[in-house]
């Protein structure tokens, strides 16, 4: 929606998806083959309706600014950037 608009920060946050699956499961408390069902639902989800609605490849690195791996930084440091 504000790809085109000026002044607009475009910033992804990445992780390697075994840390997204451990993140869930410790959120969530659920056993790890949950959170990756959980994981694996929402980031469907996710695209689907980016694709959808704005025409976009959400994993497309072209559309971002910045892209910070919480896999090398974790999450407290990458809010703080």
């Amino acid at each position: 929606m504000l790809r085109e608009t000026p002044g607009i920060l475009h910033i992804r946050i990445e992780a390697p998806l075994a840390d997204r699956f451990r993140r869930v499961q410790a959120q969530e408390d659920v056993s790890l083959g949950t959170a990756e069902q959980i994981v694996t639902q929402r980031e469907k989800a996710a695209a689907d309706y980016l694709n959808r609605f704005s025409d976009i490849e959400w994993s497309d690195a072209i559309l971002y600014h910045l892209v910070i791996n919480t896999g090398r930084w974790d999450l407290e440091a990458a809010a703080h950037l």
